[in-house]
């Protein structure tokens, strides 16, 4: 007969392994398609229905901008590339900027700021037609933002799109940008949100957005070498155009984020925010190390950060300026980043010296490859982190199986001491 002390294990046992397959790591390769992009960094990603829309970025192996567009097909989870250039849609170069869908019909992404070749004749917005794979600069009322770049967006179901911070400049001169611009997808006209009790300008942060309209800012950098915690949760009420500031507490001590820029962020159905990858570094470490805790999870009730439970936590890759989308609020899936090392990202951020070609014929043409990229120090994998339904289903069965038994054990115990 098993004793209370033997039961007791097996209830570890079955919980350790109930929690090892909430979640589950796969890499997947493009091979054997007609098309498959180059890794880049500063890449905006976003997802409509069943497929994920790619814009720009930054390939570094090569020190170029990019102008490609494209998309990858998720649906089934056959993950198929599909180049946008060759059908129509010509982006100039741009990196480090960011998209938005149309927050009514969904047909249409909005592209805001970002890094180009001629910023003197560039528009701070333009809009891809889905559709038509058009892109053009539509006109805008109200004040246009100051052109900048390393800023975030949120869209609320009013079809605005929300993006705060950023900087301008670049080496010695970069300065941070305090404020919140709100374009409106629907009446193409500008606003500006509140500043009170905001917080100081930032960069490289994520912002998400929760279904109450309540968008939470997560970490980022708040000036040339300083952090923002990982204990500071900025919240933006969209409604009512407030912000507040909550303090964020760890399950475990040990186990508190560190801070990060170049991370992403998901929200669960479950109320839980996935915070994937980052770096970190300061005067002590110039070189940009990952961030400590490569992925964690805020409870956004209770704002309690622990540490999801991974079945090969040590072969998930360290990135850092990745894309990351949920899908189906079942996978999380990620692509291109960087690994690190990533040596002062703001300081060494492209320039228009530095990436400007001496000559049109050497702006580089958008690479249809019918082979593997090369190999760098970037992935162009597909990561996914999905729930494994089944698995938990039958191992929650066993677990809430093993609780009755222990406790029946250990009354039965009881009542043998007693009598």
């Amino acid at each position: 007969m098993s004793t209370p002390k033997n039961s007791a294990m097996i209830y570890k046992i079955l919980l350790i392994f109930v929690l090892s397959q909430l979640f589950l790591f796969l890499n997947i390769l493009g091979i054997g398609q007609n098309y498959v992009p180059e890794p880049r960094v500063g890449q905006a990603a976003v997802l409509i229905e069943d497929k994920i829309y790619y814009i720009g970025g930054y390939k570094f192996n090569q020190s170029q901008l990019t102008s490609d567009v494209f998309y990858l097909d998720v649906k089934e989870f056959k993950f198929i590339w599909t180049d946008l250039v060759s059908l129509g849609a010509n982006l100039t170069l741009t990196s480090w900027h960011t998209a938005s869908p149309n927050g009514i019909s969904l047909d249409s992404i909005f592209i805001l700021g970002g890094v180009h070749l001629d910023e003197a004749n560039m528009n701070y917005v333009y809009k891809l037609d889905i559709k038509t794979n058009i892109i053009s600069a539509p006109i805008i009322q109200g004040k246009t933002p100051q052109p900048r770049q390393g800023m975030n967006s949120a869209v609320s179901i009013e079809g605005k799109i929300y993006i705060f911070g950023g900087y301008v400049g670049s080496g010695d001169n970069i300065i941070f940008v305090n404020s919140l611009d709100i374009l409106d997808t629907i009446n193409l006209s500008w606003s500006v949100g509140s500043l009170v009790n905001s917080p100081v300008g930032r960069i490289y942060y994520t912002a998400t957005l929760l279904n109450d309209g309540t968008i939470y800012y997560i970490g980022g950098k708040v000036d040339r070498n300083n952090f923002s915690p990982m204990t500071e949760i900025y919240q933006y009420d969209t409604i009512g155009d407030k912000w507040s500031l909550k303090t964020a507490t760890a399950e475990v001590a040990e186990t508190m984020p560190g801070p990060r820029i170049g991370h992403t962020a998901v929200l669960l159905g479950s109320g839980k925010i996935i915070v994937y990858g980052g770096l970190y570094y300061n005067n002590d470490i110039p070189y940009g190390i990952p961030s400590k805790e490569t992925i964690a999870m805020l409870d956004i009730t209770t704002l309690v950060w622990s540490i999801p439970p991974l079945e090969n936590f040590n072969n998930i890759p360290k990135l850092a300026f990745h894309s990351a989308n949920l899908f189906y609020d079942t996978a999380m899936i990620i692509t291109f980043g960087q690994k690190y090392k990533w040596i002062n990202v703001i300081l060494d951020a492209p320039t228009e010296d530095s990436i400007k070609p001496k000559s049109k014929s050497e702006i580089p043409s958008p690479n249809i490859s019918k082979t593997s990229p090369p190999q760098s120090n970037s992935h162009s994998k597909i990561i996914i982190v999905c729930v494994s339904i089944g698995s938990v289903a039958a191992g929650l069965i066993l677990f809430v199986a093993s609780i009755f038994a222990y406790k029946r054990i250990k009354k039965n115990h009881k009542n043998q001491s007693s009598s």
